[in-house]
């Protein structure tokens, strides 16, 4: 099966895949997931969220494709524009985690992709928003930016999900305090923009009234400030299992 994504850099990471339990057209669910749906400290996707997720949907006859990261910067752009790409595909319900990516603070350059997908099939004009200056990887230092939505932008997201789903799950982002040790140190903007992600997805829960929260804000079980452990997996792998049900 070839499945498009449309405009942004692709990932090249291990944790880009997809799982399909077919290849027909019609499937209960569409699983999307950011870097944090697969990926595992271990590489060891057999203990993601997703996979388990898997096991569970097969268990119960229910046809699925799941989606691990298909572009570098995975963001609510990425699902409306593979949706739009593939309208031969239909789906009865939606699970995903995404928005912290759309939130969290980048540098310029990955702010233009995340511009770039939503432009691809959107006119509408985000805000962008400028936070501290940070020293990157490479010795440089660049001041921060993340992108503001726009309240006609997340209706926009909304209609186009509630198109083509029965009804939509989503996954907030645990909140993670500043005093937890990372091997690199995050930017104070990354705690606050925490906060702003749950809000976009409360926002978006509250849109419509077959928008769900699976609310995973309080699990605290990461090992980078932004991946799960093992036990992070199976946690929100049994919340979305009892919310799906």
């Amino acid at each position: 099966m070839i499945l498009k994504f449309g405009k942004g850099e692709k990932s090249l990471g291990k944790e880009n895949f997809y799982l399909t339990s077919h290849e027909l057209r019609d499937y209960d669910y569409l699983i999307i997931t950011d870097s944090r749906g697969g990926m595992t400290i271990d590489l060891n996707f057999h203990n993601s969220f997703i996979l388990l997720l898997s096991f569970f949907l097969e268990s119960f006859n229910k046809s699925y494709i799941i989606i691990s990261r298909p572009k570098n910067l995975t963001v609510f752009a990425t699902l409306i524009n593979f949706l739009k790409l593939n309208s031969d595909l239909r789906f009865k319900y939606l699970v995903t985690n995404l928005g912290f990516v759309d939130c969290t603070p980048k540098k310029q350059k990955n702010i233009d992709d995340i511009m770039s997908q939503i432009k691809q099939f959107s006119n509408i004009s985000n805000t962008i928003i400028k936070h501290e200056n940070y020293e990157l990887n490479d010795g440089n230092s660049e001041i921060l930016k993340s992108v503001k939505y726009k309240e006609k932008y997340l209706i926009e997201i909304t209609q186009n999900l509630n198109q083509r789903f029965e009804k939509c799950y989503f996954i907030n982002t645990p909140i993670v305090n500043h005093s937890m040790k990372m091997e690199r140190e995050r930017p104070n903007s990354f705690f606050q923009q925490l906060h702003v992600t749950n809000k976009l997805i409360n926002d978006l829960v509250n849109l419509n009234g077959k928008n769900m929260l699976i609310d995973i804000k309080e699990f605290n079980c990461t090992y980078d400030g932004v991946h799960y452990t093992k036990k992070g997996h199976e946690m929100i792998f049994h919340k979305i299992k009892e919310s799906i049900k």
